[in-house]
């Protein structure tokens, strides 16, 4: 039994996604889109400032793939 936490279960379904989903605690959502079944998590005070700004610049392999391009 979880008391305090938090517990998500993916489990087998005859659907058009072969999956389904059971939560415990209400923050986070199983919701439906455009027929496609996806968690809805809610937002946090850490994930609002990140969103959208990367910290560090470009990713790793987005460097790679420039790396590549221009050095031929």
């Amino acid at each position: 039994m979880v008391r305090n936490g938090r517990a998500i279960m993916v489990y087998s379904a005859k659907n058009e996604q072969h999956l389904a989903f059971k939560t415990f605690q209400p923050d986070w959502k199983p919701v439906d889109c455009e027929g496609v079944e996806l968690m809805k998590r809610p937002l946090g005070t850490d994930d609002a400032t990140m969103l959208g700004t990367p910290q560090n610049g470009w990713s790793y392999a987005s460097k790679y793939r420039a790396a590549r391009k221009f050095g031929r």
